[in-house]
């Protein structure tokens, strides 16, 4: 496959390509385009200066009343956009909430307001757990930003321009009144945190990843967000998990960030763990991912 087709997502300078698919592990019938993120693996001897760089990020002085306001008003306006313009639905065969950007490009005061208030935030002065939950927030609402300014579009990939992989690196937006990329805010900030469950709360704009939740993150629900958000994709047999005979399909984020699981157990304990109680797990399960939808979640 052309390096220019894999997502620049989970691509961290040093990653080791990971070997291509073979026929039998991929699903059978699932007409969409074969694209696979090439696995991020921080090298070990980094991973201390990630972490660091994480914790500059996410901790800080306490939180002033003037900036738990603007958390306050960003969640708000971030509420409003996500009320009036998600709604369920289905598409290639996947089922998910859509997201209608078109409504968007043409116009919305709340969004406006979101990326202002984004803008304005300084994670510096948040609490640990109020930052986290805000780097998710603005995760989701810079992937939004990104298809906005780029539309129309098919994918989130088209706003890279003509070489694919520079979406993830390209600037995305304003926070704290410094612009950072998706790439950085993901890799950089939240993956560093050890915190597995953040693949199924950032959403890259596309069919095949998780639904964006219908309310924002918040500091005081964190936890509980989540572990349902955990729970939601995976409840989803169109792309989360499902069980065919000795086969359990899921979703390939958990192959391309399989590391990511680890300490807690690996990707099997968590796919049991946050899976629809009544699933039958077969003796022996046999782990297969499903290809990716890179399609726009609309």
């Amino acid at each position: 496959m052309d390096s220019s087709a894999r997502c620049r997502r989970c691509f961290r300078r040093g990653a080791k390509r990971r070997p291509e698919p073979t026929s039998d592990s991929l699903e059978p019938n699932h007409q969409v385009v074969r694209t696979r993120y090439e696995m991020s693996r921080t090298p070990s001897l980094l991973r201390p200066l990630a972490l660091l760089l994480a914790l500059f990020f996410l901790t800080g002085s306490p939180s002033s009343s003037a900036n738990r306001s603007s958390v306050a008003d960003l969640e708000a306006a971030w509420a409003r956009v996500l009320e009036a313009h998600l709604r369920a639905g289905s598409k290639h065969g996947v089922d998910l909430a859509r997201f209608d950007y078109a409504a968007v490009a043409r116009g919305d005061a709340d969004y406006r307001a979101t990326l202002e208030q984004l803008a304005l935030l300084d994670p510096a002065t948040l609490s640990e757990v109020e930052a986290k939950a805000l780097w998710i927030n603005a995760y989701n609402i810079l992937a939004v930003k990104m298809v906005v300014d780029h539309w129309p579009l098919e994918s989130i990939r088209d706003a890279g321009g003509r070489l694919f992989g520079r979406v993830w690196t390209r600037p995305a937006g304003q926070i704290g009144g410094q612009t950072y990329t998706l790439d950085q805010i993901e890799h950089e900030i939240l993956r560093p945190l050890g915190d597995p469950r953040i693949h199924a709360a950032i959403v890259c704009a596309s069919v095949s990843c998780p639904d964006l939740a219908r309310k924002p993150f918040t500091a005081s629900h964190l936890d509980d967000q989540l572990d349902q958000a955990m729970m939601d994709f995976l409840a989803n047999p169109t792309k989360g998990l499902r069980v065919e005979g000795s086969t359990v399909w899921t979703s390939s984020i958990f192959d391309w960030f399989g590391e990511d699981f680890e300490a807690s157990g690996g990707v099997l304990v968590n796919l049991r763990r946050f899976g629809p109680a009544d699933l039958r797990w077969p003796p022996e399960p046999r782990v297969r991912y499903l290809e990716y939808d890179w399609s726009l979640n609309d």
